[in-house]
């Protein structure tokens, strides 16, 4: 379950907790983001900070949620669920890389599926965001949309072998990867299949994935 000790939280990537309330599922505490965008209404979902955290967990703990809102986290995919389906969110991508550059990917229509389907990707929308044909390819969660979530003990990917155990996460495997953001932190000298990245393999220093009402243009 997450862990909660608010006078520890860094100013650097965070802001603030809250409890928030979803009709038919009641409440829970999020961490709101204000830091880094400026704004005080994105929820964070996932956030990959110093890398504490082990992210190679079990079906039950991906969707109960784990870690410490202070550092590495994953919110949990029924409270991700519960809250895309209570009305239309959009998402926000951060990413920064080892060379101190940060990158964005955006999706105007992001939606968690239940426990039924195994919590399905079911939406992204529309893409925005960096975007470089020759270095990076923004829209890399894109491979990913439709398919179900999966851990090393349950399986759900479209491969003959098992993406959650190579690649040492949980994530919407497809066959197998153009994302893994919840994969190992800082890998630079190991598998560049199981490492935290978004493209090309590039290992990742920080992540956050952030959530809010969808606000259109």
């Amino acid at each position: 379950m997450l862990k909660i000790n608010e006078k520890r939280i860094s100013d650097s990537y965070t802001s603030s907790i809250h409890s928030i309330y979803v009709p038919n599922y009641g409440s829970f505490d999020v961490l709101f983001e204000k830091h880094i965008t400026g704004e005080t209404d994105w929820i964070v979902i996932q956030q990959r900070v110093d890398g504490i955290e082990n992210f190679v967990r079990d079906w039950n703990t991906y969707v109960a949620g784990f870690g410490s809102f202070e550092g590495d986290f994953f919110l949990g995919l029924e409270k991700i669920h519960r809250l895309t389906y209570s009305t239309r969110y959009q998402l926000k991508i951060r990413m920064k890389h080892f060379n101190g550059t940060i990158r964005y990917a955006d999706y105007d229509h992001f939606k968690v599926d239940g426990k039924k389907t195994d919590y399905t990707l079911s939406s992204l929308g529309e893409f925005s965001g960096d975007e470089d044909a020759e270095l990076w390819r923004g829209d890399n969660l894109r491979w990913h949309e439709g398919l179900k979530f999966s851990t090393f003990d349950n399986e759900n990917d479209l491969w003959n072998k098992e993406c959650a155990q190579i690649h040492k996460g949980g994530w919407w495997y497809n066959h197998c990867t153009a994302s893994n953001l919840n994969g190992e932190f800082s890998v630079t000298d190991g598998s560049k299949f199981a490492q935290m990245y978004w493209a090309d393999y590039l290992p990742l220093k920080n992540v956050q994935m952030m959530i809010r009402k969808y606000k259109p243009l």
